[in-house]
């Protein structure tokens, strides 16, 4: 066979490899239920059940179907088309809304294939005349470390990550039509107006599934910088190129503002928090992400201890660590291989919306934010294989190939493992926390996330275990949670009242006021209750006395 039906062949079963093994590993998400947010975005959202609500979904935030009960974060009003199409499709069978998880994953990793293969083609080089092997072993590796690595088991196996997985797929394909298009050596022609409208129409489309994506004009920047071979960087050409982008930027940012009323989310958590110290918080939510995107950890969900002060040793610690990586970056900037600055740039750069998360998530270091990131991890190591691969067969030294490819391929089956097995934390509600709660006695929030499990299989006792859990883990913290101790002290509540245990469910109430004399709604509750106590249960008269200063029910 011939190198040119070689490659023929290379380019067929590649692609159905890698869709062959995220199948392998992901087919068992099929028994996956419906989890966390998918029970309000989803199973009780009326927005996906009728067109009517379209209109809706464009003109309000993602939580815009809970009557303004939800305070407006984020405006993503594309994942809610396709929920509706699924919706329409599966209804509330969660087994083809995941199988749709994992397609969408196996069409991403085959576009990370073919754009691998055309980045380190473009740099190829050697004297020799290269087998077809040795030209698409790397990038199928690249991309097959993308379909394995443990971090992408989240937005995969949870169906409420689709806007990851679809923003993903609509920038690998803007970012392959410009490398394809522009090339290395050759430019294309900037004034193909069709070619402008298609690209800022799935950008805009991208950002209005998930607002990380407005980072792919700055990877386009720099990919263009890094490769402009005549020096001159910012020709006309270039600049008129960037405009529709800019374009799909300013209409996002127009839509945004008429729909939620305001461009940067509101702080929702650790509100404690001054405005430097969130800054402070930024360098060590980096290095996390970093350090979680080569040593994947195994727990969902962990409560994330923001830093203080500037003397703590984890700011200190991600501090160094980043300045450092930074100084070796400046220094070897000019020597080292364009795909490698590029690479880091497709790390970080989607990683910069995620850096003000602290204030508005629990959890920001979750592994939904890293799927994107994990491609500039995958074309690092790829462009690491192909260099070596190219120096070993240029010295005679085809054996060390053959090493180096049988590492890789132990680093994918382990990976692959690992996938698997993540993959199940997120069978059920029960599952995914009890997993979480694995990570710490302190993840009060898990804690209560079980008992709310407990309460609606009518396991009562269990139920009340666990929110008292999440209470003493909750008041235990510098800085309690407010929301949290709401919830649990009114779960509570409702639990001793289901028991027939009155009075303690007023005492719960009591408790709320207590620590929040402004809470409306607990003196209402409380106030019902006072109306269904007997007198002769011995009723506190302090708690009567609060309910009596509202107005009658």
């Amino acid at each position: 066979m011939d190198d040119r039906k070689t490659s023929a062949v290379f380019r067929a079963v590649m692609p159905l490899a890698l869709v062959v093994l995220t199948a392998m590993i992901y087919l068992n998400t099929l028994g996956n239920g419906f989890v966390y947010d998918d029970h309000s975005q989803i199973i009780r959202n009326p927005w996906i059940k009728d067109i009517r609500y379209l209109p809706s979904v464009f003109s309000s935030h993602s939580f815009g179907f809970l009557n303004n009960s939800a305070v407006p974060q984020s405006y993503r009003p594309m994942v809610f088309v396709v929920y509706m199409l699924e919706y329409a499709a599966f209804g509330l069978q969660p087994r083809g809304w995941h199988l749709l998880n994992s397609v969408f994953h196996a069409v991403n990793s085959v576009m990370v294939f073919a754009l691998l293969l055309r980045l380190l083609d473009g740099y190829r080089r050697g004297d020799w005349q290269e087998a077809p092997v040795m030209r698409y072993l790397p990038p199928f590796f690249g991309a097959v470390l993308f379909a394995v690595h443990p971090v992408n088991s989240e937005p995969v196996s949870w169906v409420g990550c689709v806007p990851e997985l679809l923003y993903t797929f609509l920038c690998l394909t803007i970012l392959y039509s410009h490398v394809k298009t522009s090339g290395i050596r050759h430019s294309r022609d900037f004034n193909n107006i069709r070619y402008s409208v298609l690209t800022s129409l799935l950008f805009f489309l991208a950002i209005l599934f998930k607002e990380t994506a407005v980072f792919l004009p700055a990877v386009i920047l720099v990919y263009d910088y890094m490769t402009a071979e005549d020096g001159r960087f910012l020709t006309r050409q270039r600049v008129v190129s960037y405009i529709p982008y800019a374009a799909a930027c300013a209409a996002y940012i127009a839509v945004r503002i008429s729909a939620i009323g305001h461009l940067a989310p509101e702080r929702l958590h650790h509100s404690y928090l001054s405005v430097f110290q969130n800054l402070l918080n930024a360098p060590v939510l980096l290095a996390g992400h970093l350090t979680h995107l080569i040593f994947p950890a195994d727990m969902p969900f962990q409560l994330f201890a923001p830093v203080l002060s500037v003397y703590e040793p984890k700011f200190l610690l991600s501090v160094a660590f980043i300045s450092a990586a930074s100084a070796l970056v400046m220094l070897f900037w000019k020597k080292v291989h364009p795909l490698y600055i590029i690479a880091l740039f497709l790390i970080l750069l989607p990683l910069i919306p995620t850096l003000y998360t602290s204030a508005i998530s629990l959890f920001p270091h979750a592994d939904r934010y890293l799927y994107f990131p994990s491609i500039g991890l995958s074309l690092f190591l790829s462009t690491a294989l192909k260099r070596f691969m190219d120096y070993s067969l240029k010295n005679g030294r085809r054996r060390y190939v053959w090493g180096v490819a049988g590492l890789f391929m132990a680093v994918a089956i382990f990976f692959s493992w690992s996938a698997e097995k993540r993959s199940l934390v997120w069978k059920d509600d029960f599952t995914l926390w009890s997993m979480s709660a694995d990570g710490g006695p302190e993840n009060y929030f898990a804690l209560y996330n079980i008992g709310i499990v407990y309460f609606t299989q009518n396991r009562m006792d269990e139920g009340i275990r666990k929110m008292e859990e999440s209470l003493e883990a909750n008041k235990l913290r510098a800085h309690p949670d407010k929301t949290m101790l709401i919830g649990a002290h009114s779960s509570l509540a409702r639990a001793y009242k289901e028991k027939g245990l009155i009075q303690k469910a007023a005492e719960e109430y009591r408790e709320i006021l207590r620590f929040f004399p402004e809470d409306g709604q607990a003196l209402l509750n409380l106030k019902a209750l006072c109306a269904e106590m007997e007198p002769a249960e011995g009723l506190v008269p302090e708690v009567c006395s609060i309910s009596a200063r509202m107005p009658p029910l």
